[in-house]
């Protein structure tokens, strides 16, 4: 979820809040006073995570830029992202693959054995 979405949809609660007053305004046993409740707390929700889901969409855009990045990259000068030994740009699903292998290896109990 990106921050703008984020931020657009807590704009959107407070309007909301501002409009129908606190919680318990209403009283719990309502069900708009339920359901504004319920409305604060996917709100505070989302605040929590917000920072979270900025980074990670941060990471995939980077994420993204380098598995596009060709082979000649090597050759041209830039970023890129390589594999030793034997010296490999990795790009597309082969960088994919590797990522996923490299991680699984780390997580496994006997690895780096």
């Amino acid at each position: 979820m990106s921050e703008e979405i984020i931020k657009s949809t807590q704009n959107k609660i407070a309007e909301v809040k501002q409009a129908f007053g606190a919680p318990g305004d209403w009283g719990y046993d309502d069900p708009k006073g339920q359901a504004l409740y319920g409305l604060y707390n996917f709100g505070a929700t989302l605040a929590a995570h917000a920072p979270a889901a900025a980074a990670d969409t941060r990471d995939a855009v980077r994420y993204r830029w380098l598995r596009s990045r060709d082979v000649g990259t090597i050759y041209d000068g830039g970023v890129f992202v390589g594999k030793t030994p034997g010296n490999l740009v990795l790009s597309g699903i082969h960088l994919d693959a590797a990522v996923d292998a490299a991680r699984i290896a780390e997580q496994s109990p006997d690895a780096g054995e």
